[in-house]
């Protein structure tokens, strides 16, 4: 048994850190290892399939689904606790997408290209990272709109809109990214090889919109990135995937655009952190039904 309910770790400087949600006892054999999740200090940002054990344990047993053991102040935090408990990977959330990336000993190719980090790994004692955020985005756009020659705008800045932006480009869409900072807006866009532009976007300027700020997420649900829009295009694609569907996605559906909600994305970027962690892929629809079944507890209290 590793780990018990209710058990208390240590962070960085040696300070007790509760368990923000306490662990069920797991019985694993002596040669596994421990995974988990590396949130912001506040709650709202949880990441649903590497903290539901149930999707974990039906496939990879030998792995302890430490997710969300504790909520870390900054990189440096996550760096003393993982030394801590031994932590052999991690998936990383927002706001430390690019505070890990730039910590990291061993990047791939597209995380050093994004500049943002969001699964890791120890290898030979150094930290490797990957980002699974790019294949994540792309996979729910499959089939929906040929992004060659398609105007894409992103809202906000951070690692996320750095995926996106990527993304995009690569597919061969005219990008232009949006922020409420224009000074931050400018440098994701000038990392990224697009344009920059003022928040709210012009009307007729996007066939493809993307929210990759928190604004809208639970509990602030009446939250909007465009309160006024306009939707005028043709998809609204928001990574934030709890409610489903956001105020934003709603407006844009009452407007008549096409719309993909966070939670396409989220099972596509952590089957490819499964994949990249284990070597395998998980059974076609297992994590979706596992954060299905997580928001539905949620909603229920």
């Amino acid at each position: 048994y590793r780990f018990a309910k209710g058990e208390k770790v240590v962070s960085a400087g040696g300070r007790p850190a509760q368990l923000r949600r306490p662990l069920d006892f797991l019985m694993i054999s002596d040669h596994a290892e421990n995974v988990g999740i590396l949130p912001r200090l506040m709650d709202g940002d949880e990441r649903l399939l590497t903290e539901d054990g149930h999707a974990w344990s039906k496939f990879f047993s030998e792995v302890t689904p430490l997710a969300d053991v504790l909520s870390a102040k900054d990189a440096d935090d996550f760096a003393g606790f993982a030394r801590s408990v031994d932590l052999r990977g991690a998936s990383v959330t927002a706001p430390f997408k690019e505070a890990v990336a730039e910590s990291t000993s061993i990047r791939d190719d597209v995380s050093s290209a994004v500049g943002a980090v969001n699964t890791l790994r120890i290898a030979d004692g150094r930290w490797v990272g990957c980002n699974t955020d790019v294949a994540g985005f792309l996979a729910p756009l499959a089939g929906r709109l040929r992004l060659a020659g398609a105007r894409a705008t992103i809202l906000g800045a951070g690692g996320a809109a750095r995926a996106a932006a990527y993304a995009l480009r690569r597919a061969g869409a005219l990008v232009t990214v949006c922020a409420r900072r224009p000074e931050r807006a400018a440098e994701v866009a000038r990392a990224a090889g697009v344009a920059s532009a003022p928040l709210p976007p012009g009307r007729g300027s996007w066939d493809l919109l993307v929210n990759t700020t928190p604004v809208g997420t639970f509990p602030d649900v009446e939250a909007s990135p465009l309160p006024e829009g306009p939707f005028d295009g043709q998809i609204v694609y928001d990574m934030v995937y709890n409610p489903a569907p956001t105020r934003l996605l709603a407006d844009a559906a009452s407007a008549g655009c096409e719309t993909i909600g966070g939670l396409a994305m989220l099972v596509a970027q952590a089957e490819e952190q499964f994949a990249w962690w284990t070597g395998e892929r998980p059974p076609a629809g297992l994590f979706r039904t596992a954060a299905e079944a997580d928001l539905a507890r949620q909603a229920g209290g």
